[in-house]
């Protein structure tokens, strides 16, 4: 099972894959984070998740298209843009497993040898 971390890293590398920013915005969301638990995720992600989720699903699948899909379609390329921009910095906001796994914080050095 993916983490929370996982989702956002391959949501992350599908933003910057082929295709047009609302091409490549519909599948990173809908591929990688569209069930994602929001309290799953830090406090200070979370709020701006569920905002994100709510602007992603606003519109009703229609003609063979999705929800996401349906609601991408309807944006502009810059409100689409501005959206992928959010995702980027939620995952830059979580931390990654191997920065988990590294002490944090200064350490004291003595000048002996």
């Amino acid at each position: 099972m993916a983490t929370t971390w996982d989702r956002f890293h391959k949501a992350a590398l599908a933003l910057v894959g082929a295709g047009t920013v609302k091409q490549r915005l519909a599948m990173a969301y809908r591929r990688y984070l569209y069930d994602v638990d929001p309290d799953m995720l830090p406090r200070e992600v979370r709020s701006d998740f569920q905002a994100l989720t709510s602007k992603l699903t606003s519109a009703r699948a229609v003609g063979g298209l999705g929800v996401v899909e349906a609601t991408v379609r309807k944006m502009s390329d810059s409100e689409a843009t501005r959206c992928a921009e959010r995702i980027l910095e939620m995952f830059y906001m979580l931390e990654s497993p191997s920065q988990a796994l590294r002490p944090h914080g200064l350490r004291a050095v003595s000048g002996q040898s």
